[in-house]
């Protein structure tokens, strides 16, 4: 849902700067995963063709204190 897009992008600044339009999430296929509230990991596409049926993975990104538990391989798998 593209107000989503504020979370999103203050997630990705923790990493790399922020650049996502709120067109990104319409778009585009994302997950995010949240704990007690806070996204703390997020995947999305760069590119999605359904009559292809490909889709690129990109912006993976987990916060730091959220490392090492799975969150990234949830978004991306999703």
């Amino acid at each position: 849902m593209p107000v989503e897009i504020g979370g999103l992008n203050r997630r990705y600044q923790l990493g790399f700067a922020a650049w996502l339009p709120s067109s990104a999430i319409g778009d585009g296929v994302y997950y995010g995963m949240r704990v007690n509230g806070r996204l703390v990991s997020a995947a999305g596409t760069h590119v999605v063709s359904p009559s292809a049926r490909l889709a690129v993975v990109g912006n993976v990104l987990t916060q730091v204190d959220y490392r090492g538990r799975g969150f990234a391989t949830a978004v991306t798998g999703a």
